[in-house]
């Protein structure tokens, strides 16, 4: 039971060090497993108020306290650390106008993009790229994701066959590693997808950027706002 309960943590966090922060002497931390925001679609959620740190539908976002002490859970305190009860004076600005305007995130929203950071092969050679990604609807209730911007040095013919792909609406769950089986035109593949990132620009005047943060025996795991910016 216990390796098979192992296995499936493995797979659910990856190979790079996570399950030692949610197994202690043998047995599973759940505190800190239930503070680990898992999924991308799991940190829309908190931050829109709509669930809680069991996983079970909740509706925070008249309780503007409440939502407040969420949305501080899921900022990066390794760069925006607590003063006291509060983070940054930035950070509090961003939570106040999320709580008094109900922003909320979405999948569906065409403002956010992956960033996907990973190693190419064409040609014989590998090499680095970036592809920026986003979704796009299809059909009604229908959408999927689409690479639309290449981040580097790249033949145009590499350009153009990377600005087709097509990927499903579900690789952000997966980091998106539904790039690897696929061999595209003249040979081009994806070998390694080294990180992803998201980009936000959902709240009006802000933008921010969310990434994977592993961090041994910590509720502030998984993922995190790791960067905020604000446009007057």
């Amino acid at each position: 039971m216990m390796k098979a309960l192992y296995i499936l943590l493995f797979t659910l966090f990856g190979a790079h060090g996570a399950l030692g922060q949610v197994l202690m002497t043998g047995h599973i931390n759940e505190r800190l497993l239930q503070g680990r925001v898992k999924q991308v679609e799991e940190f829309m959620a908190r931050f829109n108020g709509e669930e809680d740190w069991l996983g079970n539908a909740a509706e925070y976002s008249a309780d503007t306290l409440m939502r407040a002490r969420y949305l501080r859970t899921l900022f990066d305190h390794g760069r925006f650390p607590f003063k006291g009860k509060r983070l940054n004076e930035q950070a509090e600005r961003f939570i106040r106008y999320v709580t008094l305007h109900d922003c909320r995130l979405s999948f569906t929203d065409t403002t956010w993009t992956a960033e996907v950071n990973c190693q190419m092969v064409y040609g014989g050679k590998t090499f680095p790229l970036t592809l920026r990604l986003h979704t796009v609807r299809v059909d009604t209730c229908q959408y999927r994701w689409e690479v639309g911007e290449v981040v580097g040095e790249v033949p145009d013919t590499v350009r153009s066959i990377l600005l087709d792909t097509r990927l499903s609406p579900v690789e952000h769950e997966y980091g998106f590693t539904g790039l690897l089986p696929i061999t595209m035109k003249g040979g081009l593949r994806v070998s390694k997808v080294t990180g992803v990132r998201y980009s936000f620009r959902t709240v009006p005047g802000y933008a921010f950027t969310i990434e994977r943060i592993e961090r041994k025996n910590s509720y502030n795991t998984g993922w995190l706002i790791t960067s905020l910016r604000h446009f007057p």
